[in-house]
């Protein structure tokens, strides 16, 4: 007998107490398995990483295709074939590798300072100095002849790090390389690339194997163990003079030790055995910093650092696992990688901005909303990233002057108002920072954010200029922001007010200005809910702008993305038919830069006119039924590349070819669509979010699969295990909490389309609230309880028709 039936037979005559259902959970049940921390990879041999999870999803067969079926509409042979890579990056450095093993290109950031007025853009006010090197490959050679042919292949180790795979006359070469990370301040990492070689020789004969570097690359081995390489610095949009790299190359000691190279450097493999070498790549400014990375190195063995390496992102994703599609449970890995890597840190460990993706770029300007997007996903899962970014932010988010065509429409205007939502982006993410950690010392270590928030909120009321509590603003990044009040511009508004008002009340104890930022935030947001939200065939809906005379702008530029993330933002619910209606109304003829052909938005300037990734995000925001999430999931799977990344613009301006996206070309892969996926993904599909200084937690699971368990959930600095189940008869949840303080705990089971839901079981918590309610415009049953750590509450909701 199932529990359902148990709970069936039961409830005809009475209903069941606590006790015995929790008896009914033991006997019906199979145990769930609930775990503090992510499995921890014990790295201590060769044969310990060959062992290591590889991803079921993302790399690159042996016939050069994809693992698993994908539903991908990219391969190999994709146009630009040469612009996938495979990247790594520890935010010190940052490393692209072809699908074959070269590294194609490495940098790290040597400055940050402000573009002359004439180079400023709509989203663009700073560029960092790099300092490039590469491409740099060590050409495996057995018994004198060099390995140039064979089966390659590429794998993702525990779906994070390439593992390039090469084999030929029964032995096998992996090259797993990587950015070492140190765990306890990752702002310091190395700049230095470690690489694993492991031969495993599974003939019956000895073989032996040298590592000779490639012409091409520029880098000898010597006995020294170094050797300097002259990189370039591109031209960028301020300079034009070149800088210089230092590329060091040594082979490093099983304690991390750089040591001469012995004899020709060859290894022998004997038969059926394997060996293993590991030689570093650094990209330095000086010959001091290189010395201090070596010293740095040998404090832990080259294990050591991968296993460090690895446990600081496994730990931070925990273990999502989604029986029936488990692309999806690692495309989220993927996509907040993609976002992570963006950033780039100076040997100081100061954030000055980065790239559009993950890719290493030769283009040194900073796109502030690109930057923006990445680190607000990183709120969750790269903590220590996102505060570190706040700062950068803050001080180069605003422009310092007005340029560009849209002045016409505003006369007159201040630098705040060149883009709005980048002007308040760095408070924007000390709101959502605050929220995943509530971290007061930070906050309080830094007095002068609550004095730069006070001039830029400042700046912003002075530059109203109707009587709405609305603001102008001439781009949306780089993108005109139309109307006289942009939608999307003044919600950024409304979110710093609001963010900044909580953190001046919570942690810096000014009661006062609180009060006022609150009342601006409040008053924002019912101008935006009068001005800004109008009606349409369809209903009720936002606009992506409107003008002082009262009419609405009409259409979707695609890379809109603030009423994509205003669940996540808690301005309205995933449900809210407004957002929905605005989103589905971005992906039709409504919208003048729609594309039916390929279900997609044009965006464009003078310059350039392509599809937008971040509108297929859009298209998710506007799912109403488990089919249109799964509709629209689907088409982002589409979307994506064999490494898991999006690209920026995957079709060209005209084309009618859905089959034929294109990676590369103009812009580079997509950290943006990567931050603000991962965002809405977590928040409104598996609808999960927590709140750190309240110490709440909701869990409201919409999604199309039936079932998924996230063990060792981390957003910011909560920590759950949850575990989700909904088959015909019932819907099962439970929830784990393993914070050192008390949690309050709201869960949302929503009926499926034509049931209902009798009753809901609850076991475990304490303070126990249940009411009904509806969400997606069916009933809803909610329940409110405190978890403790270790405390566990289970839910049962049984189905009828």
């Amino acid at each position: 007998m199932s529990l359902n039936d148990i709970y069936r037979n039961s409830s005809l005559t009475h209903r069941v107490s606590r006790r015995s259902f929790v008896k009914m959970l033991a006997a019906t049940l199979p145990a769930v398995e609930l775990s503090t921390n992510a499995q921890k990879p014990i790295m201590d041999s060769s044969e310990a990483i060959l062992r290591l999870k590889r991803s079921r999803s993302f790399g690159i067969t042996e016939a050069g295709g994809w693992l698993g079926r994908n539903h991908s509409l990219y391969s190999l042979a994709t146009e630009h074939r040469s612009a996938l890579t495979f990247d790594v990056s520890n935010n010190q450095i940052a490393a692209s590798f072809s699908p074959s093993g070269t590294l194609r290109q490495a940098c790290v950031a040597s400055g940050l300072q402000q573009l002359p007025e004439t180079k400023l853009k709509g989203g663009v006010y700073s560029t960092k100095r790099l300092l490039y090197g590469g491409p740099w490959e060590l050409q495996p050679v057995v018994d004198g002849s060099a390995v140039l042919d064979g089966d390659k292949s590429v794998s993702l180790i525990e779906n994070l790090l390439p593992m390039f795979v090469t084999s030929r006359n029964e032995l096998t070469i992996h090259h797993l390389p990587f950015a070492p990370i140190t765990r306890r301040n990752p702002k310091i990492s190395p700049r230095t690339l470690l690489n694993f070689y492991i031969f495993k020789n599974e003939s019956a004969q000895p073989q032996r194997v040298q590592l000779v570097a490639s012409r091409s690359a520029g880098v000898s081995l010597e006995t020294d163990s170094s050797s300097n390489l002259d990189s370039g610095q591109a031209q960028d949009l301020s300079h034009v003079e070149s800088t210089h790299g230092r590329v060091q190359v040594a082979r490093l000691s099983s304690r991390g030790r750089a040591i001469p190279t012995s004899d020709d450097g060859a290894i022998d493999v004997p038969a059926h055995s394997s060996r293993s070498v590991v030689y570093l790549w650094s990209l330095t400014e000086n010959e001091l910093e290189f010395r201090a990375v070596l010293e740095q190195l040998s404090t832990k063995s080259p294990y050591e650092w991968l296993e460090d390496t690895l446990l600081s992102r496994t730990q931070a994703y925990g273990r999502l696992e989604i029986p029936e599609d488990p692309f999806f449970a690692e495309s989220l890995i993927r996509s907040a990688e993609l976002a992570r890597q963006t950033a780039l840190r100076l040997s100081s460990g100061d954030v000055c901005g980065g790239f559009l993706g993950s890719d290493v770029d030769e283009n040194q300007v900073n796109w502030v909303r690109d930057s923006y997007y990445a680190m607000l996903a990183m709120s969750l899962f790269d903590p220590k990233l996102c505060r570190d970014s706040i700062a950068y932010l803050m001080k180069w988010g605003p422009s310092p002057a007005v340029t560009g065509p849209s002045l016409a429409r505003f006369p007159g205007a201040e630098p705040i108002s060149q883009s709005l939502s980048n002007s308040v982006s760095g408070l924007c993410l000390a709101g959502a920072y605050y929220r995943s950690t509530g971290d007061h010392a930070f906050f309080r270590n830094h007095p002068e954010f609550l004095i730069r928030a006070g001039d830029i909120l400042g700046r912003v009321l002075k530059s109203r200029r109707h009587s709405p509590m609305l603001f102008p603003s001439l781009y949306f990044s780089d993108g005109e922001a139309r109307g006289d009040f942009h939608t999307g511009s003044n919600i950024s508004a409304w979110y710093a007010f609001s963010s900044m008002a909580r953190i001046a009340r919570e942690v810096y104890k000014t009661a006062s200005r609180a009060e006022d930022w609150q009342g601006t935030a409040d008053e924002i947001q019912k101008s935006i809910e009068k001005d800004c939200v109008g009606q349409s065939e369809h209903g009720a809906r936002f606009f992506e702008g409107s003008n002082a005379d009262g009419t609405f702008v009409m259409g979707h530029d695609g890379e809109e993305s603030e009423t994509t993330l205003l669940p996540f933002y808690d301005y309205c619910a995933a449900d809210d038919t407004r957002l929905r209606t605005h989103a589905a109304l971005a992906l039709t003829k409504d919208n003048p830069l729609y594309s039916k052909e390929l279900d997609a938005i044009w965006w464009y300037n003078r310059d350039w006119s392509s599809a937008t990734f971040p509108s297929w995000i859009t298209g998710l925001a506007s799912a109403g039924t488990q089919q249109d999430i799964r509709y629209r999931l689907e088409r982002i799977r589409s979307l994506t590349d064999l490494d898991g990344s999006f690209w920026l613009w995957p079709y060209r301006y005209g084309s009618e070819d859905l089959a034929r996206p294109l990676r590369g070309d103009v812009a580079k892969k997509c950290g943006w669509g990567g931050g603000i996926y991962a965002c809405r993904f977590v928040h409104d599909v598996l609808g999960i979010s927590a709140d750190a200084p309240s110490a709440s937690f909701e869990f409201a699971p919409f999604l199309p699969w039936k079932q998924f368990t996230w063990h060792g959930l981390r957003l910011g600095n909560s920590h759950f295990d949850v575990h989700y189940r909904n088959d015909e008869r019932e819907t099962y949840i439970s929830i784990r909490s393993w914070n050192s303080r008390p949690f309050s705990v709201c869960t949302i089971i929503v009926a499926e389309q034509g049931q209902t839901l009798d009753d809901l079981q609850v076991v475990g918590g304490g303070a126990l609230h249940t009411s009904r309610s509806s969400r997606w415009s069916r009933p809803a049953l909610r329940a409110q309880v405190r978890l403790g750590h270790g405390e566990t509450v289970t839910l049962l909701a049984p189905k009828t028709t």
